[in-house]
């Protein structure tokens, strides 16, 4: 997980209390245990794919749109991760 990449994506939106809602989670995030074995790219290709759509929206300057991608990355990425937990395997990419 780029950690970077995520923070640099939270802050670029300009909102103070987005990011410190980020940092406390991300830190609850972190403390999971990431089994590598388990990230196969039918997890980690959509996640990489919201990525690029967060990027695109951002570079075009729409920021409400950027925000609406970043909060849809996070319900996804959490989909995925109880996803990976409810099937017995270690979480999924995020």
């Amino acid at each position: 997980m780029d950690w970077g990449l995520h923070d640099l994506m939270v802050d670029s939106i300009g909102n103070e209390i987005l990011s410190e809602i980020y940092r406390v989670n991300s830190l609850h995030v972190r403390l999971i245990r990431y089994d590598a074995d388990s990230m196969r790219p039918m997890q980690v290709v959509p996640a990489m794919r919201e990525h690029l759509e967060f990027l695109r929206t951002l570079q075009a300057g729409d920021r409400a749109g950027a925000l609406a991608r970043m909060m849809s990355h996070i319900e996804q990425s959490k989909h995925r991760v109880l996803s990976g937990m409810l099937q017995g395997g270690a979480p999924l990419a995020a």
